[in-house]
């Protein structure tokens, strides 16, 4: 805490003021050498500018978390039906296990599953570098699938019904 007072910038602080050869009382400071100072207005206390001078700082910390979830799949299917319209459908759900760290599948009858698994769970765990894995999954859904070739008045087509709801 100040005085409230700082040294005169008329007299610099000598109290008088030097006129020709004459020398008289500063008149902005009448003589003493200091002035009120200018930011505190010789109170010697300057307000907080953050509390506005109530001596209460109200202040939090903010920490923001971001979930992601990466998700792969891999649809086998054998026929020339797009794989986007497996995506949609219901099916039978043939395997499923949630852990927090997943080991492939090995004992599934189609190969390919197996090797997919692998190559999954060894992208997944790449991730764990730059995150958190909080929890895996892996889920198995069989998706009936029929394809029909029909031909009509010397036209050959093909129409398929998918999935459990029949589209």
């Amino acid at each position: 805490m100040g005085w409230g007072r700082t040294r005169c910038s008329s007299c610099h602080g000598s109290g008088q003021r030097s006129i020709g050869e004459e020398r008289s009382a500063c008149s902005f400071c009448h003589g003493s050498g200091r002035r009120s100072c200018f930011h505190c207005r010789g109170q010697g206390r300057i307000h907080c500018p953050t509390c506005e001078a109530t001596g209460q700082v109200k202040c939090f910390v903010q920490m923001t978390i971001v979930y992601k979830t990466n998700i792969r799949d891999f649809i086998l299917e054998r026929t020339p039906l797009p794989d986007h319209l497996i995506r949609g459908v219901q099916g039978t759900v043939l395997f499923e296990d949630t852990q927090p760290q997943l080991s492939p599948i090995q004992s599934f009858p189609e190969p390919q599953v197996n090797e997919q698994s692998a190559s999954i769970i060894q992208e997944h765990r790449a991730l764990a570098q730059t995150g958190r894995i909080w929890m895996q999954n892996h889920v198995i859904r069989g998706v009936p699938v029929f394809q029909c070739d029909c031909q009509w008045k010397d036209k050959q087509f093909q129409y398929f019904v998918y999935g459990d709801d029949r589209k």
